[in-house]
């Protein structure tokens, strides 16, 4: 972080977000809050803020789709899947205060490290066919690995979607690049499939979507057939 000048506004960014997660890291899509501060801005009759960003060596514009704040508040927030991949994110703030007539600027400037998401390998699911709650189901991912650092930690989590693919349950979550999981249907998928999907994640949360597979299901149905009086009935039982 940089501050320039002497007699000018002190300017300084705190990083709300990174104090909440308890890193300085961002991924692709983070939703990132700022807050601007100046210490010796108390006594001026008017202070003004102007934000500027970057991601890598691209500029990026700071409107009402990007933040929620616009670029002239105290405050810069990134909304969330706005932030493409970088290898760091770069915010200036600058301060203009007029103090009895008199107008100076300072700046400040926050580099963040980006985070890029495993990639480099493939997942499996095996069988797509099951008789529902019967039949375990075994997902494997091979050859994922971090592109910030090839020793660091994987995670795998294995989800059920809705037929609107807007709600979800988890059906995994671990260090474990394989394991074997029950697949059933739930209110909001469809009677004979579910859309499985498989994230790799790294320790700081940047995940790759890395399977998309529907699994189809069958049930294992038992149902009584009367047979015409209170003493005699016939057993059925079969698939649906």
């Amino acid at each position: 972080m940089d501050i320039l000048g002497s007699d000018v506004p002190l300017v300084s960014i705190k990083c709300i977000s990174c104090s909440a997660k308890n890193n300085h890291v961002v991924n692709p899509g983070d939703m990132v809050m700022l807050e601007g501060v100046c210490s010796n801005c108390a006594t001026a009759s008017s202070v003004t803020y102007t934000w500027t960003a970057e991601y890598g060596t691209n500029s990026l514009t700071l409107d009402s789709t990007t933040t929620s704040t616009h670029n002239n508040q105290t405050n810069l927030v990134i909304n969330s899947n706005q932030l493409p991949a970088a290898a760091s994110y770069k915010f200036k703030l600058e301060i203009q205060k007029t103090v009895s007539g008199t107008v100076s600027s300072g700046y400040t400037k926050l580099t963040l490290e980006g985070n890029s998401a495993p990639s480099g390998g493939s997942c499996t699911v095996s069988p797509t066919s099951v008789v529902s709650l019967e039949n375990l189901v075994t997902f494997t991912c091979t050859g994922y690995t971090d592109p910030g650092s090839s020793s660091t930690e994987l995670y795998y989590r294995v989800k059920s979607y809705s037929s609107s693919g807007t709600e979800s349950v988890g059906l995994y979550f671990g260090s474990s690049s394989t394991a074997k999981i029950f697949v059933a249907p739930w209110p909001g998928t469809s009677r004979h499939a579910v859309d499985i999907k498989i994230f790799v994640e790294d320790e700081y949360g940047a995940k790759t979507e890395a399977l998309s597979q529907y699994v189809f299901y069958a049930f294992r149905v038992h149902f009584w057939l009367s047979l015409c009086n209170e003493v005699s009935c016939r057993f059925s039982k079969g698939f649906v």
